[in-house]
């Protein structure tokens, strides 16, 4: 009998969840929570590090990452790895450029991001899609934010108290 490479006892199975948490919501933790259910580590990914200040992309790489720590410890899970990647603007070389960050990842959270999914499909990935949690998504929270609705019921409660004592919004 064999075994492939990520099947060894010796190794840990690695969940990667990629994006670019702007800002992060409970969306993500409710992906970061499935893809543990299956794997031993969590690996995290911000992407677009490079990004910050703008309406967009208002958090920068540390803020995120903060962010993202303050959640987990929140949420007592402790088997991760975060990483800040920078854009590249190539799709064919992306997947490679990434693990080799990174390294060996056994299967790919994407969330509903049908790019990340396909680029990720192509180069032999188990990849996962899901719906959207509560149908949540970064850009709604940016908007809410920005017209001074309710937007902290949907974020965790660590991300809300770093906005606001940030005084992002």
């Amino acid at each position: 009998m064999t075994m492939e490479k990520s099947e060894r006892a010796d190794e840990k199975k690695r969940a990667l969840v990629l994006g670019r948490f702007q800002p992060l919501h409970l969306g993500h933790v409710w992906l970061f929570k499935r893809a543990l259910d299956e794997c031993d580590e969590l690996v995290i990914v911000i992407g677009s590090a490079q990004e910050s200040g703008t309406q967009e992309n208002p958090f920068s790489a540390e803020e995120r990452e903060k962010m993202i720590r303050a959640v987990l410890k929140e949420e007592r899970i402790k088997r991760f790895r975060i990483y800040a990647v920078e854009d590249i603007n190539s799709d064919n070389e992306y997947v490679d450029y990434l693990t080799g960050i990174i390294g060996r990842v056994d299967c790919v959270y994407a969330g509903d991001n049908r790019l990340t999914a396909e680029l990720f499909l192509k180069e032999g990935f188990r990849v996962i899609l899901t719906n959207r949690f509560r149908g949540i998504s970064s850009s709604e929270v940016r908007e809410k934010m920005l017209a001074h609705k309710e937007w902290e019921e949907l974020v965790p409660k660590a991300v809300a108290g770093f906005i606001k004592k940030e005084n992002k919004r």
